[in-house]
This record gives structure tokens, sequence and C-alpha cells, in this order.
């Protein structure tokens, strides 16, 4: 009898009911997929974990938005499935799921070279393309010998090749210390048959362990009722044991030492346990905490149980480092990440340069003006109130290190732009203070993108010192600023001259405005300079020691005191000194970034090699734009007597 549509209905129904059947069987076993969304309190408690990381107590949320931003080269990841994880919920995947985070295609190689070396095959990939851990992982061991040997070369003698493998190894590392943190409570440990009737139980997790040790210490030294030879042995191996399941446990720092104690050092996971299985007492408010990263990692499928894990987690870490006085700043650095200052003025000082442009476009306008007044100045605002939270995180001026003289020069020259402008009223600095907010904050942004490291690292002991030096940093890059301000505006001079744009009467304003911005520039050279020395001598016991930097402090301040010198004498006039203004750009560019690049002195750090590859890109832009200003002066303004000013 032939099948009807119903017949064959029926028997599909059937066969689903039965493949649903065997999937829920077969999915007690299997972690759901990764693509799961954390609730907001998650997130939050996660984010405000306060951790200690690389000399400084920070907020998770920091540490995961370096890690993947080392990893990832991004600060968001697209998973497979096209949802979009920021840094912390990346970091709880990661942490929750390994087992399905180590498929996600997070690290990116730039060489297919990377992986010929590793001996790693991984069919339908392009030169640079990006690949899972899981992919990785065959290659792992050798990536991370190869990475011990090239270490230690300094980075600009690595070649490529070397400098590749040192960075793939650096995110696998990253990504590890993450991924493999709570390997510990994946399960509870399984008790040899002596050890039962101590636990009273046939298997414990690491904090029943703990619990139990003072007890069994007790039993131990007792005479007459101490563990018996065989659980004294089976003691010792489970012991062995479980300082080695914990040595996973050793990436992150969560551990604040107890109220009372002297050590400034946090301890991991692994340090509680180490320390508990060598005699030393355990902090009840430590075992509590590990207590809540095992109920964390077996309840992760479920999201309230995570939640009240994670909330106990926090608790324990954040009453620790309250009662340490270590806790004031974490969430303040929370907030100043979220609200992202000087990316997000980065946007406002290109809205005011598009209305500045609108401005020459429709002078007569004069709404337009008025707007963009107000669109760069909200945005200097904005500017400075992320400076201002940086100063109050690091409780010093932000000039601490080559990421923050960007973005607080970048400051500086746009507020004298309208200091110029508020003196001119010729639109030239009005013009200039955005474009030049824009390509500051652009250059700290991918400062910060190739680095890849915390921005607000700790000082090291010699520059973390006195008041001297704080003063001294701030005055010689109020000096750069300045100085570059003047070669920006020589750059309009020349150029403007050049392609014969604009009157005799802007140009006789223009050069007074880099002239009286050189000598801005100068006084702050010359004390930022002596500052220097002031401090040099307390620190190191001498005032001068022609180290590079101090070389290149008095070059810009020598370059600044011939020009005008030569403008007071004569020689030179407005061209001149917007010529002499551009080469100085070079000098300042040598005293900021060159001298970091040469290895030798107490200022060589922060080298990249593409770092450097910029510094000569911005050499080559001055040296060009001075050319095309020699040139025009030999075809246009050459008196025929040399008597002439230039």
């Amino acid at each position: 009898m032939p099948w009807n549509k119903l017949s064959w209905l029926a028997l599909a129904l059937v066969c689903a009911a039965l493949i649903a059947t065997t999937a829920r069987g077969e999915a007690k076993d299997v972690t759901p997929t990764l693509h799961r969304t954390w609730s907001k309190e998650t997130l939050k408690l996660a984010s405000t974990l306060p951790i200690q990381d690389r000399g400084r107590i920070k907020p998770m949320s920091t540490v995961a938005g370096y890690a993947m931003l080392g990893i990832n080269h991004k600060r968001t990841h697209i998973n497979a499935d096209g949802a979009k994880r920021e840094p912390m919920q990346w970091f709880l995947d990661c942490w929750l799921f390994p087992d399905l985070a180590e498929r996600e295609k997070f690290f990116v190689v730039t060489d297919s070279a990377v992986l010929k070396t590793l001996e790693i095959e991984v069919a339908g990939k392009k030169k640079r393309d990006r690949y899972s851990y899981a992919e990785l992982r065959p290659g792992v061991g050798k990536l991370f010998e190869l990475a011990h040997e090239y270490g230690p070369i300094k980075e600009k003698d690595r070649d490529r090749l070397q400098s590749q493998i040192v960075i793939l190894a650096n995110a696998v590392h990253a990504y590890e210390r993450i991924a493999h943190y709570l390997a510990f409570a994946h399960a509870p440990m399984q008790l040899e048959p002596p050890l039962h009737g101590l636990f009273g139980k046939k298997s414990i997790w690491v904090s029943d362990f703990l619990t139990a040790l003072p007890e069994v210490a007790r039993k131990t030294q007792k005479s007459g009722s101490g563990l018996s030879p065989d659980a004294q042995a089976a003691f010792s191996r489970l012991s062995r044991d479980l300082e080695r399941r914990m040595v996973s446990a050793r990436g992150l720092v969560f551990f604040p030492p107890p109220a009372g104690s002297t050590g400034k050092e946090w301890m991991t996971a692994f340090d509680v346990v180490e320390l508990a299985v060598t005699g030393f007492p355990v902090a009840p408010a430590h075992i509590k905490m590990l207590q809540a990263l095992e109920k964390m990692r077996s309840a992760r499928t479920d999201p309230a149980a995570v939640n009240a894990a994670m909330r106990e987690f926090h608790k324990g870490a954040v009453d620790l480092a309250k009662e340490r006085g270590e806790y004031d700043k974490v969430e303040l650095e929370v907030f100043y990440y979220k609200q992202d200052p000087f990316y997000r003025s980065l946007y406002v000082y290109l809205l005011g340069f598009i209305l500045v442009a609108l401005t020459w476009l429709l002078p007569h306008v004069r709404r337009l003006r008025l707007a963009s007044i107000i669109v760069v100045g909200g945005a200097l605002l904005y500017h400075t109130y992320g400076l201002v939270l940086r100063c109050i995180l690091r409780s010093r001026p932000p000039v601490s290190n080559l990421y923050e003289t960007i973005i607080f020069i970048t400051a500086i020259v746009v507020a004298v732009a309208l200091v110029l402008e508020y003196i001119n009223r010729r639109g030239i600095g009005l013009g200039a203070a955005p474009a030049l907010g824009v390509i500051g904050l652009f250059v700290a942004h991918k400062f910060e993108l190739t680095k890849k490291e915390d921005t607000i690292a700790p000082l090291i002991a010699v520059l973390d010192t006195n008041f001297w030096l704080a003063t001294h940093v701030t005055a010689i890059t109020i000096g750069y600023a300045g100085g570059l301000l003047a070669g920006a505006l020589g750059h309009i001079y020349v150029i403007g001259r050049a392609f014969k744009k604009g009157s005799e009467k802007f140009y006789s304003s223009l050069g007074r405005m880099v002239y009286g911005t050189i000598c801005f520039s100068l006084i702050f050279s010359v004390v930022g300079t002596i500052l220097g020395g002031v401090w040099a001598n307390e620190s190191w016991g001498r005032f001068w020691g022609w180290d590079p930097k101090e070389n290149g402090a008095l070059l810009i301040v020598l370059y600044q005191l011939v020009l005008i010198h030569a403008r007071l004498g004569g020689y030179i006039k407005s061209f001149g000194i917007s010529m002499v203004a551009i080469l100085g750009n070079i000098v300042i560019g040598f005293s900021w970034w060159g001298v970091n690049a040469l290895g030798v002195g107490l200022h060589s750090y922060g080298f990249t090699s593409s770092i450097s590859r910029a510094l000569a890109i911005f050499y080559a832009v001055e040296v060009l734009v001075f050319s095309i200003g020699a040139v025009y002066w030999f075809l246009n303004t050459r008196p025929p007597r040399a008597t002439s000013a230039f």
C-alpha cells in the first residue's frame, strides 16, 4: 500500500523526535555554544575586579583590553557566527569556555613563514591571516623555544621572522594565562582510598584541601592517632599533584595579602596553594575566593550561578584590596577607558576641522565660525578632561611615557593655536587647531595600537622620584609643542607662498605667529632643560652628561636661539623664519623620538621598528617641504646680490 503524505509526515516527526532525544542525551556532557550573552552585572563585576599586573593594581577590564589588543590587534573580535565580542565578553568566553574559545580565530599571523618555521600546516590560508589556538597548538612548544632564543636580541637587531615569532609568542602566552587559568577548577580531585576517611569523601576541590589542611597537620603531629603510613604517602602524592594542577593558575594575580601583611606583592591562586602546602596559614578570605572560582567554573552553563560566584569572588578581592588602600582608583580607571576621551576627541576635532573648512567656502556665514569655535573648544575641553583623569590615576602630570607626551603636546598645540587665533583673528589658528588635534590624537592612537601595552604602566624607580622631574618633563614637552606648532605654521607659509595663495597681509601676520610661537617655545625649552639638569644632579649626581636626550634638548635651544638672533639681526625675515621652523621640526623629532632608536644613553627607551620607520617618513616630509620652499626662494625671491635678506 503506497504511503500518503500523512504517513511520510508521521515518519519525519518520529525521526526528529529520536534525533532530539539522542541530542539531549549527548548534550549532558557537551559545552553550550560559546557565543552566549553575559549579564550586565557579571560584566561589571568582572570589569572592576582588582588585579596586580606589571607592577600596579588595575581593573581586570584593562588587562582584558590590552590582552585582546595584543592577540587580536583590535579591541573587539567578531566570532565565527558574526557576534561582536568586547574585551570583557571575550575574557569570560576564554575563562569559562576555553574548549570552545580555542577554536576561534583570535591570533593574527602577519607572515605565513612563521608557521613554516613552526612546522604548522593549515590549508586555505593567506600570507597574512587569522588562526585559532587549536590550529597553532602543534607548534606552541617550538614557538616558545624560539621566542626564548630571540627574546634577548634587541628589537632593532632582530630580522622580520624573529620579530614575528616573538610577537606571536607573547600573544599566545597572553591567551594561555587567561584561557588556562581555571583549569584547576575543571573537576574535583579524586582521592586514594587511604584518604577517604580523612576528608570524608572520595573527591575534593582545591578549597576543600585548604580547609582540611589544619586538621591534617594536627593529626599528623599528634602522637598515637596520627595518619597511617599509607595515608601519609597518599597525602604527599596529593600535595604534589595539587601543585601540578595549580601551575596554570599562575598567570593572573588576584589575591591581595590579608590586612596587616607588609608585602606589596599580591598572590596568584598557585601562590596561595603553594604557601599552604609548605606550612603557612591560609587566609579564610583566600579560601572563599578559591571556592568562588570553583563554583564559577563548575556552574558555567548557569548564568545565575556564574553571576553569584563572580559576586562572591569580587567581594573577596575588593574587600582585601580596600583594607590595604589599593582599590581607590580601580573603578575610576574602568570609567576612564569606557569614556575613551582621546579617541572621541579625535572625532570632535575632525568635525571642528570640517566646520572650519566650510567657513573658508562660505566666509559670509558668521554662525559657521562660531560653531567651529565651539566645537574645537569643546574638543579641547574633552581632551583636557582625559588628561585630568590620567593625572588623578597616576598622581602626577600626564607626561610619564611617550604615549602621554603625544596627548599632552597635542593639547598644548591646540590651546596655543586657539590663543593665536584670539590674538590674530585671521582664521589661521582656528584652522590649525583642529587639524593638529586630529593629527596628534591619530598618532597617539596608532602608537597605542603599535605598542599594545598598558599606557598607564608605572615608572621605573629612577623616574618616579621628585618634583624636579615632573616640572622638567612638563616644561620640556610644552617647549616641544611650541616648536612643532611653529613648524606647522611654517608649512602653511612655505606651501602657500610656493603655490602663490593668500595676500601679503596674510603672510605678514602668519610670519609674526611663527616667530612668536618660537619665542614661546624657547622659554619652556630653556627652563625645561635647566630643570632636567637639576633633576639629573639629584638622581645621577651630575648636572650634564652629554646624553643623547640632553644633546637633543640643547639642539632645540640652540636652533631657536640662532633663529631669533638671525631675525633680530635682519638676516632672515618671515620666509626664512618659516623655513628654519620646518627644519626645527626635525630637531624636535630627534630629541622627542629619535634618541630612543639609538639604543644608547640613559634615555634609550620605547623603541619599536614601526616607530623608527614613521620617524624616517616624518623627516622625509619635512625635508620635502623645506626643499619646496628652497626652490621657490631660488626661483622667485633670490636677490641679485647676497647682501639682501633671506
